[in-house]
């Protein structure tokens, strides 16, 4: 009997430490920005050279977005079947819907696939552990942040903070965080394209060897999980494997579709 006991009280402070989003929570589709069969589907075949090659040198944004909406569909001209139809969000379908661009206007893929808004959340003035509060937030909800990072967009997939972080969340939280949804803000955008040498690494068959650890890293790049779509390995990878080597530090933005 007391060894029934005993395995009870461990059963129950087991699952007392588990964080229930990390088991429960959907975690979006993974795709990369070069054409290849992901979990949403293989995307390259039948799309015209120029555009795939498009897509992988600067198509992190619009990637992030067909992540995130999958699996809503965009009624677009797809060149694939050679007609307009209603098509799954993917990285061509959302390039498609964005008008042929890979700068991603966030209000025109937000209608193209019917969601009802988007918003843009400045991280002005906020230290690491002030932005795992957010990301933490808006992941238990459900959501998933796209991340802008020097150069680049990834998507936040789950989070592995249990209990709250260690800071007092107060008023100070809400200082310098802008809330957007002006189109145009677009322009501000800046995404480094993909050199050929960078296209070989982070796409080709061998995973790129990185550095484990940055001297800018922070406890919390090691808390979320991310698809980052800058390299075929990027699926449900630590933020601090990021291509780009960025910490939370550098994390200046995140987009929420809802």
């Amino acid at each position: 009997m007391k060894k029934v006991q005993i395995l009870v009280l461990v059963f129950i402070l087991t699952i007392s430490f588990i964080k229930p989003t990390i088991a429960l929570a959907h975690v979006p589709p993974f795709y990369c920005q070069a054409p290849g069969n992901y979990e949403g589907g293989y995307w390259g075949e039948g799309v015209p050279d120029a555009k795939k090659q498009e897509i992988a040198k600067e198509g992190c944004a619009i990637t992030c977005c067909a992540m995130v909406l999958y699996p809503s569909k965009a009624y677009i001209y797809d060149e694939r079947v050679n007609k307009q139809q209603y098509s799954t969000a993917d990285p061509y379908v959302v390039y498609r819907a964005n008008g042929d661009d890979v700068l991603a206007n966030w209000e025109t893929i937000r209608k193209a696939f019917g969601w009802s808004k988007y918003y843009h959340i400045y991280f002005s003035g906020y230290d690491a552990s002030e932005k795992a509060i957010e990301l933490d937030e808006y992941l238990d909800a459900g959501k998933h942040p796209i991340g802008r990072i020097p150069g680049h967009f990834i998507t936040f997939v789950s989070s592995e903070i249990i209990g709250p972080v260690s800071i007092e969340k107060d008023a100070k939280l809400n200082q310098g965080i802008g809330i957007s949804q002006d189109p145009k803000v677009v322009t501000e955008d800046e995404i480094d394209p993909l050199t050929d040498e960078e296209l070989e690494k982070f796409f080709g068959d061998v995973p790129p060897i990185k550095s484990r650890f940055s001297i800018q890293s922070t406890m919390y790049d090691w808390s979320f999980k991310i698809h980052d779509p800058g390299t075929r390995y990027g699926k449900n990878i630590y933020f601090a494997d990021n291509i780009k080597d960025a910490s939370l530090n550098d994390l200046d933005r995140i987009t929420i579709f809802e």
